[in-house]
């Protein structure tokens, strides 16, 4: 990815060839930086951005619209020139979203110290949704470390999708996302190497299957006030590499009050991060996990948020997952655990949560041994009803777990049997 983030510019073409430009600019123009378009330079001459005041750069804010605004558009294109244009200078700024729905093919990536957000008096009223559904095998391997693929349907690829490449035996961390940034026939060039080999005679395939949103390697970037639309029938996304919204090696990240709705995935998912805060969001009916974080996610705080009906757990605690504070959300009717953690998810606090109807049960231990278990975890004055099977299963070697002044109840009819099932060491009490 060159200096402004903007996915959609390749070596003989720009996106949407932007103000002054035109398909096909030479990418030598003073206007484009590392192959991308410098929006920074040409809205910072039109509106105004980059003042100075008192020798320091001031709060700057664009808006985008569909019919008014600084930029007016109604794709994600639109959006990220506004991200770019603050990108690029000095302070960062605010991105206010105008009402609509916005088409996204790409993620939209934000970097440090931006706030996206609906505009004022609009929360819930700003959808971004997803747009071109896309499948298509591979013609040949793709290798590790390539940043060119070949596809056996190319049609509706353009420059600037975002594309997913995998094959039958990659998951997790070993699946691709990139966006395409030049097309020649059914060869497609990346701005990212793949991270991975894939094999053509093993289901190598791309697919549309990728964020709404993504923050990488950012720091102080706030998120407010949207409606992320996951629906079309997209491929499913591995949530170590994407979700509804993607956090990935980034601190002080905060997301209030956005809605993630039927995602082919997580709804959030965030990964070796410090500092998340989500707070009165609502995820639901996303076909994987509800929230995801994970990988060595310190200091998360997850507040007030409802997170329901999601196809496995609400609320899934990867691996190393510390010092986090959830508190007053609801994991409800999701269809594996409402609260599921496990590999050295120590040190948590869960207090006074509603965890209903989960298909697998309220909370589960997953099996570790004792050197990797979910230590010195706090659940107090959680309401734990109508579960399936039982309210609390710990399985696995988990030590100084402190579960006190939660409410069980079976529910009606009654479907949790059992208020805690399984082998725990001391200092764990009904």
């Amino acid at each position: 990815m060159g200096a402004s983030g903007t996915c959609g510019v390749s070596r003989k073409r720009l996106l949407s060839g932007g103000p002054g430009f035109s398909h096909g600019e030479d990418v030598h123009s003073p206007d484009v930086v590392h192959g991308q378009l410098n929006y920074y330079t040409l809205f910072s001459e039109g509106i105004g951005l980059g003042s100075i005041a008192n020798g320091r750069p001031t709060h700057r804010t664009l808006t985008v619209g569909q019919n008014c605004g600084d930029i007016r558009g109604a794709d994600g294109v639109h959006v990220q020139m506004a991200i770019d244009s603050l990108s690029g200078g000095p302070g960062g700024g605010t991105v206010q979203l105008l009402p609509g729905v916005y088409t996204l093919n790409a993620p939209l990536r934000l970097t440090s110290h931006i706030n996206l957000a609906a505009a004022p008096g609009f929360s819930e009223s700003v959808i971004l949704k997803k747009g071109v559904v896309y499948e298509s095998a591979l013609v040949d391997d793709a290798d590790y470390g390539e940043r060119r693929i070949t596809v056996v349907n190319p049609e509706l690829v353009e420059v600037g999708m975002a594309l997913q490449v995998c094959d039958d035996d990659s998951e997790g961390w070993l699946v691709s996302t990139a966006c395409v940034v030049d097309k020649d026939g059914s060869t497609l060039w990346l701005d990212r190497p793949l991270v991975y080999d894939y094999h053509a005679h093993r289901g190598g395939r791309v697919s549309s299957g990728t964020s709404l949103i993504e923050i990488v390697g950012a720091e102080d970037v706030h998120v407010a006030g949207l409606v992320l639309d996951g629906s079309g029938g997209h491929a499913l996304l591995d949530g170590c590499r994407g979700g509804g919204l993607y956090i990935y090696n980034s601190q002080s990240i905060e997301i209030d009050s956005v809605v993630v709705h039927h995602f082919s995935g997580d709804g959030l998912s965030w990964q070796i991060t410090q500092g998340v805060r989500v707070t009165h969001c609502d995820v639901h009916q996303c076909t994987h996990y509800g929230l995801h974080p994970g990988t060595g996610a310190w200091e998360t705080v997850v507040q007030d948020c409802d997170v329901y009906a999601n196809g496995s757990d609400g609320l899934y605690l990867c691996w190393r997952v510390q010092g986090g504070h959830f508190v007053r959300n609801t994991f409800r009717e999701n269809g594996g655990y409402g609260i599921s953690l496990g590999h050295k998810d120590t040190d948590n606090r869960f207090e006074d949560n509603g965890i209903t109807k989960n298909a697998s049960g309220g909370v589960g231990f997953r099996p570790e041994r004792w050197r990797n278990g979910a230590h010195r975890n706090h659940f107090m004055g959680n309401r734990i009803v109508g579960n399936q099977d039982c309210g609390i299963r710990v399985t696995g070697e988990h030590d100084d777990l402190d579960i006190e002044q939660n409410a069980f109840d079976a529910g009606d009819p009654a479907t949790q049997i059992k208020a805690i099932v399984g082998k725990y060491r001391e200092s764990v009490r009904p």
